[in-house]
């Protein structure tokens, strides 16, 4: 009822977020998937984890790939060619198909460690993540936003520990 109050505590709720994805990586293991409402804030969160993280010393073949298109074909998402490095991406649709395709392999061979995304990623793809952080419970359905359905928490809620992956 009060957006106003709601934006003006946004940068606590990723500071916050950044934190409880580190915390989380060093105290149960990598990745984290972090759901957000919009593609803007998960380049802002990705931003402030990237931040709480040093460069990675290795590379996987995966995000090796990921960061030479990146680097090669994308000027304008230097700023994600800098988070990759400490293996932190944003997924949602604005960026281009084999971009998101890449992180996604990214993932699956460990060279990620945190992935902020909007809810296309947690409802789509089936990708390792042994850890559920979701970000923004409103979620906006026509031209408003509303609590997130329960059927949507279920399906991003389940996107962790996947039987076999990590038991």
């Amino acid at each position: 009822g009060n957006p106003g109050v709601v934006k003006k505590e946004r940068p606590n709720i990723y500071a916050n977020v950044a934190y409880l994805s580190e915390l989380l990586n060093e105290d149960i293991g990598a990745p984290t998937l972090c759901i957000c409402a919009t593609r803007a804030s998960t380049r802002i969160l990705a931003e402030g984890v990237a931040d709480r993280f040093e460069d990675l010393e290795t590379w996987t073949k995966g995000l090796t790939a990921l960061i030479d298109l990146v680097d090669s074909r994308f000027e304008y998402l230097r700023p994600l060619s800098t988070m990759l490095r400490r293996g932190v991406a944003y997924h949602n649709s604005a960026l281009p198909q084999d971009v998101r395709f890449l992180i996604e392999d990214a993932v699956r061979d460990g060279g990620i460690r945190v992935v902020a995304a909007t809810t296309t990623l947690a409802e789509g793809v089936d990708l390792p993540f042994r850890n559920t952080i979701i970000v923004d419970w409103l979620v906006w359905r026509g031209s408003k936003e509303q609590p997130m359905p329960p059927l949507l928490f279920r399906n991003i809620a389940g996107r962790c520990g996947r039987a076999g992956t990590f038991t």
